[in-house]
């Protein structure tokens, strides 16, 4: 993009109170930049994100969809056209009351165990250093869209693998970090270029002896390249996962599963099984595969294109389906991980963990514990819960209930 060509608007949507829809305000952003790289060459445009109150809620981010279902957007989402986002407000965390008399406190019971780094870079970071020691392999994924990531939880699981995040332009400081404490050898890029830059490669290719680069044209033939590695060091051939690629939360909810068992996920979109998909299908030998999510996630006519049915599982809503998969495929569990539904990446990098403690990934909102989730959480009385994410991901006020 040149100067003189129109400069993308970002909108900020106030999205509470008694006018929901005022604009708090509105931002250029150049062409496939974001806020924080808002520069071409030596001109750059406001490099820092709103900020916007309210005296009874917390703002814990924004989102292209008002009820916090679409995509979360952050000073590093990269914008290519005019957009809306809205405000996603969460509830004040109440003063704490302070006893008379205060005594020392007990110790926790350690049922709950919260991990959480300042950003999603930082979580991931801290979810492999508290689950591998060392690792000759990680994968690497774009830390602000889902696309080209969705299906790498099954990869990492085959290679044993971490999920480590870093920014489309520049290799982030904590993942160099941890690629270096793990003495990784192998790298695995999900993604083309405009995913995860070439001058990130060659910084990564610095730091282990081999760089694969797993991306295709779209992110159904990306799932489908995925697919064929997950086969690949497997083994295992015939049965696969399908999942809607044009949302997170259903292939990330299943993604333990898949990672457990080792089949590969595959990408449809709701009424069609995209071509990329169709032949993975036939190349990958698939007859029997299992179907996340309802109808309006994966159609009856596309599951009757599909192979032979082993099971569909899908609720009225991401949370439900989430509770589905947890009850139906883990319920001698005896652990379980937490992460937002509201947002992909906590759920992406946990998802191989996950697998490998043959637990379920739940799904919740910031704010509140969907009643789908606390039901299963109840029901299953797990040893353990690991919480993903700090304030702006999973409040206090969700999982101070789950002691």
């Amino acid at each position: 993009m040149t100067l003189d060509q129109k400069i993308p608007e970002v909108t900020f949507i106030k999205n509470i109170g008694s006018t929901p829809q005022e604009e708090v305000s509105t931002l250029q952003v150049y062409y496939k930049k974001s806020i924080a790289n808002n520069c071409v060459g030596e001109t750059c445009l406001t490099r820092t994100m709103p900020e916007v109150t309210n005296p009874d809620k917390v703002l814990l981010g924004w989102n292209t969809e008002a009820d916090g279902t679409g995509e979360a957007f952050t000073k590093d989402t990269i914008v290519e056209g005019d957009m809306k986002v809205y405000a996603q407000w969460g509830e004040k965390p109440a003063d704490p009351v302070i006893p008379a008399n205060p005594t020392v406190p007990s110790k926790p019971e350690g049922k709950v165990e919260v991990i959480g780094g300042e950003d999603r870079t930082g979580t991931a970071s801290l979810v492999s250093g508290k689950f591998f020691d060392k690792a000759d392999n990680v994968v690497i994924a774009r830390r602000d869209l889902f696309p080209d990531a969705l299906t790498a939880s099954v990869l990492a699981k085959a290679l044993d693998a971490p999920i480590l995040l870093t920014h489309t332009d520049h290799l982030d400081a904590e993942t160099a970090k941890e690629i270096k404490r793990l003495g990784a050898k192998n790298a695995y890029i999900m993604g083309l270029n405009g995913a995860i830059s070439k001058s990130v490669e060659e910084e990564i290719s610095k730091k282990v002896a081999k760089v694969e680069r797993i991306g295709g044209e779209n992110r159904y033939e990306t799932a489908s390249l995925i697919g064929k590695k997950v086969v690949d060091l497997v083994g295992k051939k015939g049965k696969a996962v399908i999942a809607t690629g044009e949302n997170y939360a259903d292939a990330l909810s299943i993604s333990s599963f898949a990672a457990k068992e080792g089949y590969p996920i595959l990408l449809v979109k709701q009424n069609m099984v995209t071509p990329e998909s169709e032949k993975a299908l036939k190349e990958l030998a698939i007859n029997k595969v299992y179907v996340v999510g309802g109808d309006k996630a994966v159609s009856d006519q596309v599951v009757k294109a599909l192979p032979e049915l082993i099971q569909r599982i899908g609720g009225k809503d991401r949370y439900e389906t989430s509770a589905l998969i947890a009850d139906t495929l883990f319920k001698d569990s005896t652990r379980a991980f937490l992460a937002t539904g509201q947002d992909f990446a906590d759920a992406l990098v946990v998802g191989p963990v996950a697998a490998s403690q043959n637990a379920p990934v739940l799904l919740t909102k910031a704010d509140k514990l969907p009643e789908p989730i606390a039901k299963t959480i109840e029901k299953a009385n797990y040893a353990k819960l690991y919480v993903l994410g700090l304030e702006k991901a999973v409040n206090k006020s969700v999982w101070e209930k789950l002691k």
